[in-house]
């Protein structure tokens, strides 16, 4: 058995937010659940967050488990700037937390924490973990933030690469994302460095509710944002074509701040307003409204950087029984989605393609055990307790090394 360790988790989003708690905390309880280990966190939390009943539960729920929880008020404004002091303050306590505490792994989430795990390997050689969670970069040069001839991405992309080769392990959301890293020049393509650990969900919590999908006239879903990656225009031609189809079909919609956007696309595409619910729901109670729903439409806009990509909202729909239309690009949607026949992959993103796609779900809801297959798949690769128990086995893998 391995020794007792002590980690120290960086985490650049807040725990109070809906991604926070969904894949963090539920995360951070599993590792200290199953381990003997002792974990410190330090995140960056929204002065609102702060002031909430979540925050107060969030705290207790750490503290139960005898997690140490370090946080700062996120700075926003002005960008550059305030991205600067907020690594500042994350930097300053991990460096009194490895100090005081010896500690002997960080696991770092995503790029901006990644930086300050390097930095403090150089200072005291305590080995990291880059836990990718995407291509952050290319994510944005993708939606044109910046662009990939500008000094800033090529310097962002020498980082990637330098975090990469001198972690103890890359965690990558995606098998496709690996094979992808180890195609580029100057990387340490060691086979026992990279492992692919998925978004996660809690699947006491997301679970089917046996009830059967229907056919006829199904509830349509849409979950989450509305803007940036999500393409709504294909969404709605996807529903339209369902809705011409069985025509006492209904549209559900789980979102929180794009309302008056979704409004103006269901106008334009002249779907009756008595046809959509549209609602604004606590991430929380999001799994009540999730079995409600029969199937799943989402669209992502299809760039490189999403190879990388596991939406979380793919692992919850599917711990809920609930099949999915998407395209093709995402992570590794499209094999487990085939492999499994728990939903539809377009090819492409024309009108006509999204319209057969459509149907072809439509269709496939009158299979009996569609949705035994989908939470099948879902206990197999996303649940939250296996992926706690992958990150533990690298843990005790390569805590020691320096």
């Amino acid at each position: 058995m391995s020794k007792q360790k002590k980690i120290l988790y960086l985490c650049y989003d807040g725990l109070n937010q809906p991604i926070g708690q969904s894949q963090v905390l539920q995360l951070l309880i599993n590792l200290s659940e199953n381990s003997q280990h002792s974990f410190t966190i330090i995140s960056l939390e929204s002065n609102s967050d702060l002031k909430n009943i979540r925050h107060r539960n969030t705290a207790q729920k750490l503290k139960e488990k005898h997690i140490d929880w370090h946080y700062h008020a996120f700075f926003y404004k002005p960008k550059r700037i305030a991205t600067l002091l907020n690594l500042f303050k994350m930097l300053l306590k991990s460096i009194e937390i490895v100090y005081n505490k010896k500690i002997d792994l960080i696991h770092a989430r995503a790029f901006f924490p990644t930086l300050i795990a390097f930095i403090i390997k150089l200072l005291f050689k305590t080995p990291y973990i880059f836990d990718m969670r995407g291509f952050w970069p290319d994510e944005k040069a993708d939606l044109g933030a910046i662009s990939r001839t500008s000094f800033l991405y090529k310097l962002m992309k020498k980082m990637e690469l330098m975090f990469i080769n001198h972690a103890a392990a890359t965690i990558s959301l995606s098998e496709a994302a690996i094979q992808e890293i180890k195609t580029w020049k100057h990387i340490n393509a060691k086979e026992d460095r990279f492992y692919r650990i998925s978004t996660n969900v809690d699947l006491s919590l997301f679970k089917w509710n046996q009830k059967i999908k229907n056919a006829h006239a199904p509830v349509i879903g849409h979950i989450g944002s509305a803007h940036s990656w999500y393409l709504m225009d294909e969404f709605f031609l996807a529903a339209k074509a369902i809705l011409k189809h069985s025509p006492d079909s209904r549209i559900k919609i789980l979102n929180r701040h794009d309302h008056t956007y979704i409004k103006t696309l269901i106008s334009k595409h002249q779907i009756p307003i008595d046809k959509v619910e549209l609602k604004d729901i606590e991430h929380n109670l999001i799994h009540e409204e999730i079995c409600s729903i029969d199937l799943a439409i989402f669209f992502i806009k299809p760039a490189y950087s999403k190879i990388a990509s596991a939406p979380t909202k793919f692992a919850e729909l599917l711990a809920c029984g609930v099949p999915c239309l998407t395209n093709e690009g995402i992570g590794d949607i499209a094999p487990l989605i085939r492999e499994s026949k728990i939903g539809v992959v377009v090819q492409d993103l024309k009108q006509t393609a999204i319209e057969s796609a459509a149907l072809e779900i439509l269709s496939l809801l009158n299979e009996p055990d569609l949705s035994r297959r989908a939470t099948n798949l879902a206990e197999k690769e996303f649940s939250m307790r296996t992926g706690a128990l992958k990150y533990l086995e690298i843990y005790n893998k390569i805590n020691n090394i320096k």
